[in-house]
C-alpha cells in the first residue's frame, strides 16, 4: 500500500480530507472515490506530488517518501468537466 494524503481543491480553496491507502498512486484525470460523511464522493485527480527520500548508506538517517493527491469534486462548482 501506498499512503498518501488527500487535498480537495475547492475554487483557490485547499482542503485536507486525510490519509488514504492506495493500491497504486492515481494519475492527473484518475477518479478516486473517497468517502466522507452522508456518502462516497467521486473526485478527479487534478496532480500527485512525490516527496522522494534519497536512499542513503545509513539505515538511521531514512525517513519515509510521501505523496500528496490533489483532487477536485467531480461535479457542481469548482468541479471537472467530463467534456
Amino acid at each position: 500500500m501506498i499512503r498518501a494524503a488527500v487535498i480537495e481543491v475547492f475554487r483557490e480553496e485547499k482542503i485536507g480530507l486525510g490519509a488514504f491507502d492506495f493500491l497504486q498512486l492515481p494519475a492527473p484525470n484518475d477518479r478516486v472515490f473517497i468517502a466522507r460523511a452522508g456518502g462516497i464522493d467521486t473526485m478527479v485527480v487534478l496532480h500527485v506530488e512525490h516527496h522522494p527520500v534519497a536512499v542513503s548508506t545509513q539505515p538511521s538517517e531514512r525517513s519515509d517518501p510521501s505523496a500528496v493527491v490533489y483532487v477536485s469534486l467531480n461535479s457542481g462548482d469548482g468541479g471537472v468537466s467530463e467534456d
